[in-house]
């Protein structure tokens, strides 16, 4: 009997245990996630003012900006990973604070990268880096505001709706 009582008590602690290593590494990613967009916000920003400055676009600032948006469309993949995934049931699930922090930064991505394809003169703006990587994130964003587990305001995904369909309206315009 005593075997058994000492059996159960370690059970309950090793599920515990399991559980908060398991909520650490969410948050870690959840924060790791985050911080990749905020520096991806932060290139795409320091390339619109460089731009702004500059008189001549060159060849050399597309190439700059198809780097951008290839970090840039990774690490909305890793958000889409993380948000899309199926959840553990005991397993605390992921805050809406957390998804809205995260949809709050591609916002701000998105934005800035449709400020900077409409600084690319017309004669230029076909890119096929930058083309499939835009076409990539409108891919990520719609499996995102899709995806039936996030319970955000509709109003948030109202406004990554409309980022994503001005990033469709320019594939259209290039392709």
């Amino acid at each position: 009997i005593f075997g058994i009582i000492v059996y159960k008590i370690v059970s309950v602690k090793e599920d515990v245990i399991l559980e908060e290593m398991h909520n650490m590494s969410n948050e870690e990613y959840i924060s790791r996630v985050r911080h990749y967009l905020f520096v991806s916000n932060t290139n795409i920003s320091r390339f619109i003012n460089n731009i702004r400055s500059k008189k001549d676009f060159g060849a050399s600032d597309l190439y700059e900006l198809s780097i951008i948006s290839t970090t840039l469309e990774a690490n909305i993949a890793d958000a889409r990973r993380f948000l899309c995934r199926e959840r553990v049931a005991f397993i605390e699930a992921i805050t809406e604070e957390d998804v809205m922090l995260i949809l709050k930064n591609i916002d701000l991505c998105l934005s800035n990268l449709i400020t900077a394809l409409n600084l690319l003169p017309h004669k230029i703006k076909k890119d096929v880096i930058l083309y499939d990587n835009i076409k990539k994130i409108v891919e990520y964003n719609n499996r995102i505001y899709s995806f039936c587990n996030i319970n955000v305001s509709d109003k948030k995904i109202d406004e990554l709706r409309n980022l994503t369909e001005s990033l469709e309206k320019y594939l259209k315009h290039v392709g």
